[in-house]
């Protein structure tokens, strides 16, 4: 069969694999933080003269503070979406689905570029649309991010080696189209940062060329680099992504990057007991049997890497990729988680590769691609009788055929056997990545869903009890709310939000004084937090003690002129004095910032009201 439909029907194989996957998936609502990034950003979604504020402002979402990542082009997929999908979650799968798609086919190409071998790509290529460690980014909307990241990568690592390939226009077009995709892939997502030092250590490590010409290319690179750290930092201001989620030193956070990689590389081998909220304990000394246990595995693992860059390249091109690109996420640069899951998708790649050049050789041997060869044996030779003086030649018998010793059938047969348990075992191994998935996507399907059983594998996670109280909340089931928001704060004493909302539920349960307690704390806390002053407000209210209230609440607008519910909230306050005029005054501010038609209804007909008793 011609190569070019052999790569038509794998690619056809390859996108026919993950839909079967995944596309169950398409249906499943909105959770975590898909309400705040693409629900409740739909008035800005939907108006396309955002845009300009793309590129010079933090990623978006509806919350009183700017989001510490700086993803344009993420933003701009979701204005694409949007426009095409409103509020419907199945357009969002459907978007991600076809990422995820794209970059199995690209590393399908990728790898047969480099080692050009159709059943290494194919099989490599499954293996990356199957294994369980991408649930999250694919079935998770806002998980996107490493998607679209990924899908540049590929690009660029292609357009970069296909270079080599070319000469004169082609060869300097592939050039700057490599440039553009990592840029369009550090605007993505930061984890692209380390791919020029992936392209460097695979060139140096590879290749028998002179120094200088393997640094030449990747000026480009770094300059892009530069250019893009320095734009970052202008615009959110630094280069981490939010409050750091420990105390530790860099000599802490140096040696725990050890142990983050260990649990990386035991995902990857048993994607099993996969967790929305995973983490890693800070290792504080060198003494740590948990540091010598990681510092071993990784020296064995990069010694491994090393030692089959001629041999087994494909392997270490796999080691080498992973140990590269989860530089971005070892928390040298403090990020606001130890590990996640979502993280480990590009890096996957590598370990994908890994488990294809296995698979491949359990083909091999299958088919009987190779033989064992075994050295000719020597011809006999023969003494020429001895003549007194002279030396004896050894000459072989004249017309004596010599025998080839060929490969014996016990040999024959183990490799035949070998590759058929081989080729069984990752069929099998395909099957198992595949049911893994859809049974851990299930947890997807509604916000409850995912935040229990985070809760249960995850006990630690205090944002899983928050987010588990607001249901409840949002339920009227009080007592629940109360319990979650409770464990949220026993967990993590400094968590802002939960203790505002502890506050918020024991106030609706007429448990006034402790409401206070909880809402002050969370002020101390936070003293701009405009949030816990409105709430503030709530309680002074139910305790008819106005005037309190109402210095919560122009506290509260203070801080944040856009918060309807603290506007609408001292309309109501003022209503209750019957000072209409100034009632009137701020449910006409909240008027203007309704989030909904509901909300907006129920302004007007308190202004109707008042404006009944002749007030204008």
């Amino acid at each position: 069969m011609n190569n070019k439909w052999i790569h038509l029907l794998f690619i056809i194989l390859i996108a026919v694999v993950c839909f079967l996957i995944f596309h169950k998936t398409c249906g499943f609502d909105f959770v975590a933080d898909d309400w705040q990034l693409i629900y409740d950003k739909a008035d800005f979604l939907d108006d396309w003269s955002n845009l300009k504020t793309t590129f010079a402002e933090p990623f978006p979402a509806e919350t009183y503070e700017p989001i510490p990542f700086y993803r344009p082009v993420v933003t701009l997929v979701n204005f694409i979406n949007f426009r095409l999908s409103a509020k419907t979650t199945y357009g969002y799968h459907l978007f991600n689905l076809g990422f995820h798609t794209l970059n199995a086919i690209l590393l399908y190409l990728l790898i047969f570029f480099l080692f050009k071998r159709e059943l290494l790509s194919l099989f490599s290529a499954l293996f990356f649309a199957a294994h369980p460690i991408h649930t999250n980014s694919v079935v998770w909307i806002s998980g996107r991010t490493d998607l679209i990241a990924c899908f540049f990568v590929l690009l660029t690592v292609i357009f970069f080696i296909k270079r080599k390939d070319h000469t004169g226009t082609s060869r300097a077009f592939l050039f700057a189209g490599s440039i553009v995709t990592f840029l369009l892939a550090l605007l993505s997502k930061e984890i692209a940062l380390a791919l020029p030092l992936f392209l460097f250590v695979w060139d140096y490590v590879s290749e028998k060329e002179p120094v200088k010409k393997k640094i030449i290319p990747y000026i480009p690179f770094v300059v892009v680099t530069i250019l893009y750290i320095v734009l970052r930092v202008a615009v959110i201001g630094n280069l981490g992504t939010g409050e750091s989620y420990t105390s530790a030193n860099l000599f802490q956070r140096f040696i725990t990057a050890f142990a983050i990689y260990f649990y990386y590389f035991k995902k990857f081998i048993f994607p099993v007991f996969l967790n929305f909220s995973p983490r890693v304990l800070t290792i504080t000394s060198i003494f740590s049997l948990k540091f010598w246990g990681a510092l071993i595995f990784f020296a064995v693992v990069f010694a491994l890497g090393l030692s089959l860059r001629k041999t087994a390249k494909e392997v270490s091109f796999g080691i080498f990729w992973i140990l590269v690109t989860l530089v971005p996420v070892l928390n040298l640069v403090p990020l606001h988680a130890s590990v996640k899951e979502w993280w480990a998708y590009i890096p996957s790649i590598g370990f994908c590769l890994i488990l294809g050049k296995l698979a491949e050789m359990g083909v091999s041997w299958e088919k009987k691609l190779f033989e064992i060869k075994l050295p000719k044996r020597k011809p006999k030779e023969a003494k020429m009788p001895e003549i007194e003086g002279i030396a004896p030649e050894e000459i072989p018998l004249e017309g004596e055929k010599v025998p080839e010793v060929k490969a014996g059938r016990l040999p024959e047969k183990i490799l035949i056997r070998a590759g058929h348990a081989l080729s069984l075992f990752f069929a099998l191994l395909l099957l198992f990545y595949a049911f893994t998935i859809q049974s851990r996507a299930r947890i997807f399907r509604k916000d409850y869903h995912l935040w229990t059983n985070t809760s249960k594998i995850a006990p630690y996670d205090a944002v899983a009890h928050n987010a588990i109280g607001g249901i409840h909340k949002r339920r009227g089931l009080v007592r629940w709310a109360k319990m979650a928001f409770g464990k949220a704060v026993e967990v993590d004493p400094n968590f802002i939000e939960a203790r505002n909302n502890f506050g918020t539920t024991l106030g609706m349960s007429q448990q006034y004084d402790s409401a206070l307690v909880q809402i002050k704390e969370a002020i101390r806390l936070d003293p701009e937090y405009a949030e816990a002053y409105n709430s503030l407000g709530v309680i002074y209210g139910e305790k008819t003690e106005y005037d309190s209230a109402i210095v919560a609440f122009k506290r509260a607008i203070e801080l944040d002129s856009t918060h309807y519910f603290a506007c609408k909230n001292l309309g109501f306050v003022y209503a209750d004095l019957e000072d209409f005029p100034e009632a009137l005054k701020y449910f006409e501010k909240a008027l203007k910032l309704a989030p909904n038609d509901r909300e907006a209804e129920a302004i007007k007909n308190e202004i109707k009201q008042i404006r009944v008793r002749g007030y204008r």
